[in-house]
C-alpha cells in the first residue's frame, strides 16, 4: 500500500511538473509576443514551423501507406506488446528521473523569462 501511494504521490509530482511547465511556456511567449521584434520573429517560426509540419505529415503518412510501413507497423506492435510486459519495472525506475528532468527544464523556461523580462524593463 505504501508504495502505491508513494507511486501515485511521484506521478502527481510529475503532472504538477507538466503543469507548471506548460505555464512557464505560456508565460514565455506572452513576454516575447509584448515585443514587436520578438511578435514578427514569432510569427515567422509559426509559419515556418507549420511548414515543417506539413512536410513531416506529408512523408509519415506516404510512409505508413507503403507496404514497408506496414510491415514496420507490424512490426512495432510485436515490440510494443513485449515492451509493455516488461515496462512496470523500467516505469518506476523512470519516473523519478522525468520528474527531476522536469523541474530542470521548468527552472531554465523561468530563467529565460525572468531574463526576457529585464531586457523589456
Amino acid at each position: 500500500m505504501e508504495d502505491q501511494n508513494k507511486t501515485n504521490e511521484t506521478w502527481q509530482n510529475v503532472g504538477k511538473q507538466f503543469e507548471q511547465l506548460g505555464k512557464s511556456l505560456e508565460e514565455a511567449f506572452d513576454t516575447a509576443w509584448n515585443d514587436e521584434n520578438n511578435r514578427k520573429k514569432l510569427k515567422e517560426l509559426e509559419i515556418g514551423m507549420i511548414d515543417v509540419l506539413d512536410k513531416i505529415t506529408t512523408s509519415i503518412k506516404e510512409e505508413v501507406e507503403s507496404p514497408k510501413g506496414q510491415e514496420t507497423i507490424q512490426d512495432i506492435k510485436k515490440g510494443l506488446e513485449k515492451a509493455a510486459a516488461s515496462g512496470e519495472k523500467l516505469v518506476e525506475n523512470t519516473r523519478p528521473l522525468l520528474e527531476e528532468a522536469l523541474v530542470k527544464v521548468n527552472q531554465n523556461i523561468q530563467d529565460w523569462i525572468n531574463r526576457m523580462n529585464n531586457k523589456a524593463s
